[in-house]
């Protein structure tokens, strides 16, 4: 059985549903008699040539001329205007038009222009509505399409974003357990097992919209202590996670873009005074973040990419997941660069 915006959407048969039953409804109210005669069928005929000739007009002039575009005036002067064409097509059809077809036949109007005005009202008013109805629809629907791309192209694009994290890493801490392999170190069994969890984290857990926070953070924790293998300071690097973690919930991997950036540059080069300083706060309704480090001596690639796609992709991602409910401030010194974010979780 089709539904209401089936029926609406297809406007062929729409209209002919219309005025089947219209002319059935007008047909018994312009009966005399309980047995429907001849000359009631073609007074009824006749009598819809001038409302379908109004209704029309008004469909597909009036509306899309001035009241879609929002010209009320223009629109109650076209519609006066129309009322009088509306009522000399009615007495057209009655004194003259009916006689020509009909000459066998006796028909005369005898409604005055007040009640052909109550008609003139009440159709218009009726196709009115079943066109804004379908507009509605029509526009509900564009909405509903709107959104769903919007959703899956935000899907895409985290997606996109999120393989954009530089795994780079990873050589890096295979080279730092071939190291402690060749040393014999008791540490490679416990590096190796933090190395696996960050990619288990990173390939198979960040996948989702949210994930829990205690994860996103025993991540960021196994991550560091991964970094600190190459540091050659590893005291200079401290965090500190204040608050008690429940069951918050975070976009994953949205922090990691300034932890990698801060390794990346805040204990690079040849400098004294190396230092990476994170501290992560946590409550029941928010993040806060916050990062600061030195900046080492970088050539002119590794400064244009300090300040390239990790930071732009990271700000995309906020916009896209938090919107309104984060808090983004980055400062940058031709010595220090400080990262300070809140989210709304």
């Amino acid at each position: 059985m089709l539904s209401y915006a089936q029926i609406v959407r297809n406007r062929y048969l729409l209209h002919t549903l219309f005025w089947a039953l219209s002319y059935y409804i007008l047909l018994q109210h312009f009966s005399i008699s309980n047995k429907i005669t001849t000359i009631d069928q073609l007074f009824t005929a006749l009598f819809h040539i001038s409302i379908i000739c109004a209704v029309y007009i008004n469909l597909n002039f009036l509306i899309p001329r001035f009241l879609n575009k929002q010209n009320y005036l223009k629109y109650i002067l076209s519609l006066i205007a129309l009322f009088g064409l509306f009522y000399g097509i009615h007495v057209f059809t009655f004194d003259v038009l009916s006689e020509l077809i009909f000459p066998n036949y006796y028909l005369i109007v005898f409604y005055d222009y007040i009640e052909l005005l109550k008609y003139f009202l009440v159709y218009l008013g009726l196709t009115s509505l079943f066109v804004l109805s379908k507009s509605w629809i029509d526009l509900a629907d564009s909405k509903k399409e709107l959104a769903e791309k919007e959703k899956e192209l935000i899907h895409n694009e985290l997606k996109a974003l999120k393989a954009q994290v530089n795994p780079h890493f990873l050589f890096n801490s295979l080279n730092s357990i071939y190291s402690l392999t060749l040393q014999k170190s008791d540490q490679a069994p416990e590096v190796i097992l933090k190395l696996s969890s960050v990619m288990r984290y990173m390939i198979y857990e960040a996948n989702e919209q949210e994930v829990p926070l205690k994860k996103e953070i025993d991540f960021i924790k196994n991550y560091i202590d991964l970094q600190k293998l190459r540091t050659k300071n590893p005291e200079s690097v401290t965090l500190n996670i204040k608050g008690e973690i429940k069951d918050q919930k975070i976009a994953p991997l949205i922090l990691i873009v300034f932890i990698e950036n801060a390794f990346k540059h805040g204990v690079k080069g040849d400098t004294i005074n190396q230092f990476i300083r994170i501290n992560i706060i946590v409550t029941d309704t928010e993040t806060q973040f916050f990062s600061e480090n030195n900046i080492g001596k970088v050539d002119d690639t590794d400064q244009n990419e300090y300040k390239g796609l990790g930071l732009e992709n990271v700000k995309r991602r906020l916009e896209l997941l938090y919107h309104e409910n984060h808090d983004l401030n980055i400062a940058h010194t031709p010595d220090t660069f400080v990262v300070e974010l809140k989210i709304s979780l």
